[in-house]
């Protein structure tokens, strides 16, 4: 149940990242007078930012509401194509981290009549809609607020899309249960355009190019990523190694920023010509090198640089390569 429980509020969670975005600049306690018609501003365009795709950098506070500052590190990319010629908007995000790996969509839709945003939100391990969430942007700054359930209670979710450029932006979500008095961030993230598959092919508004395109866009997401190989040789005590790395090491390494997926051999290594002297082989992966030189540079890193010297000392037992990787 607790596996269930996190899977939803990850998946409540991550919608947020998709959103980018509309809001609704109101108090959830005291609703302003909406203006005469003639005075609503046309927002038809207020997304039109938001197409192409991102990098998302994001953390996301496990147990909110409960006083735990249990944070998590998850990363990936998020993909938006406009439909009808930019009054709606299709978007797939996609992440990794400690916690595992998430897909979701989400779907925008432009009411000319209300002059608003509706958003609904789809976890592809759920597989059900949520409720629309609805609103506008004003000033350039983007602010939802909203409702859904936690722990059995209904609270309020308020949503801050700000510092927007054409090539990045910034998005926290915070949850009130005390009726909007008081707010607490669970969940932040910052999003960057990926330049290369963003420019690589330009959007139209015939939906017929648009799956074609937006599937192989897909595979490149996919298919190009940073890796880090490290390699063990069989060590003296095989026992004392594999406890030291499964429930000293891993752990450790899992906090390092930006750490897309973690992957260890499982059994013997053999080469083609039989045997082999390596013992153990991880595969971490990373958005690109720059991502692993930040990530090894945080304290994160380097504390996960510092405990391979104690369950592997001799350097020449350890190999480590560094990569970017992409489908031929």
């Amino acid at each position: 149940m607790a596996r269930k429980g996190r899977r939803n509020f990850l998946s409540s969670v991550l919608a947020v990242c998709l959103l980018s975005m509309s809001v609704l600049a109101q108090d959830v306690t005291a609703a302003p007078a909406q203006p005469p018609p003639g005075e609503l501003r046309d927002g038809q365009h207020d997304f039109d930012f938001n197409i192409g795709t991102w990098k998302i950098h994001s953390r996301l506070l496990l147990h909110p509401l409960t006083g735990s500052n249990d944070w998590v590190d998850l990363n990936g990319t998020v993909h938006v194509r406009k439909v009808w010629n930019g009054r709606a908007q299709l978007e797939e995000l996609e992440t990794d981290g400690s916690i595992g790996h998430f897909e979701g969509l989400a779907l925008y839709v432009y009411n000319p009549k209300a002059h608003q945003w509706s958003q609904s939100f789809v976890d592809s391990a759920a597989g059900e809609l949520n409720q629309p969430r609805i609103g506008e942007f004003k000033n350039g700054r983007g602010e939802l607020f909203g409702q859904q359930s936690s722990n059995g209670r209904t609270i309020f979710v308020r949503l801050v899309l700000s510092d927007i450029t054409p090539n990045s932006h910034h998005l926290e979500q915070s949850y009130s249960d005390d009726g909007g008095k008081t707010w607490q961030p669970n969940f932040v993230a910052t999003l960057t355009r990926d330049e290369e598959t963003s420019s690589s092919t330009t959007i139209t508004p015939d939906e017929g190019e648009h799956t074609s395109k937006f599937a192989s866009r897909k595979q490149q997401r996919r298919t190009v990523m940073a890796r880090m190989v490290v390699i063990y040789r069989t060590p003296k005590d095989v026992e004392a190694f594999d406890r030291h790395y499964f429930e000293i090491h891993v752990p450790l390494a899992k906090k390092i920023p930006g750490l897309r997926k973690y992957e260890v051999s499982d059994g013997p290594i053999a080469t083609p010509a039989g045997a082999s002297d390596v013992y153990r082989i991880g595969t971490l992966y990373f958005d690109d090198l720059a991502a692993i030189e930040k990530a090894f540079a945080s304290p994160e890193g380097q504390a996960a640089g510092a405990d391979r010297r104690l369950f592997a000392p001799d350097d020449s037992g350890f190999q480590m390569f560094l990569f970017d990787n992409r489908e031929v």
